[in-house]
């Protein structure tokens, strides 16, 4: 009987990189992240442990064993929104995040490692693999690009046909704006979008339970991963195993 390969998720949130990892049939050893209630979320739908901590303060020796290291640094500098709309005014993004995830790769030396963030981080990126997948083409019914970076294999694409959204900005539910002063996803509806709408249209499971406030929820959706394409990924590492 084969063992199944043991996920770390880093800056894990909710849980929607774990959840498409769990769906393919890997083990979420840990997720790791600041918000507790997210840790929360993550608890309740994907099980394994998780650990309230900064990853920049991580020490390798405190973290388990892993076959693959996944996970998703924060992205408001290398967006082309902010919370607040428009663009970004610092002039050198913060790339720590991203540095704590390549320190803690190295150390551990596990056999995959991908981490996911918004497509404006490739003029950050320098000699290193990456993909950029659009979530419409791996099942999921919305416009969604983001950029993959690590030393997995080219997941196979999944064209489904639907209706398909515009991207979904993570504080949408809340009445924010986005850059080009409309509420895209809650515009296409034609009314303000329901938290079950977003998860829904983010490829998240009906039986995946978001916990807190409408905003709460909100963030923890608009800031996933959306899991299909985690899904795809974790399975074309399956099928390069075999």
């Amino acid at each position: 009987m084969s063992t199944k390969m043991k996920i770390i998720d880093l800056f894990c949130g909710a849980g929607g990189f774990s959840e498409g990892f769990r769906q393919a049939g890997f083990d979420i050893i840990l997720g790791v992240d600041t918000w507790d209630l997210a840790l929360e979320t993550h608890k309740l739908n994907i099980g394994g442990d998780t650990l309230k901590a900064d990853v920049r303060d991580l020490e390798t020796k405190d973290l388990p064993t892993c076959d693959v290291l996944i996970g998703s640094p924060p992205c408001p500098d290398f967006s082309i929104q902010t919370h607040t709309g428009g663009k970004s005014k610092k002039k050198k993004a913060d790339l720590s995040c991203i540095e704590a995830f390549y320190r803690i790769m190295s150390e551990l030396n596990p056999k995959y490692w991908i981490w996911e963030n918004v497509p404006g981080v490739k003029k950050y990126l320098y000699f290193v693999p990456y993909m950029l997948l659009d979530a419409q083409e791996y099942g999921v019914p919305q416009r969604r690009k983001r950029v993959f970076v690590g030393n997995f294999p080219a997941p196979e694409k999944r064209i489904i046909k639907a209706p398909i959204a515009p991207t979904i900005i993570a504080w949408e539910l809340c009445g924010g704006w986005d850059g080009y002063n409309t509420r895209r996803f809650s515009q296409w509806l034609g009314r303000k979008a329901t938290s079950e709408e977003m998860a829904h249209y983010m490829g998240f499971s009906p039986y995946f339970k978001f916990l807190g406030n409408q905003k709460e929820r909100s963030f923890q959706i608009g800031n996933a991963v959306c899991p299909p394409v985690a899904k795809a990924i974790a399975e074309a590492i399956k099928k390069e195993q075999k």
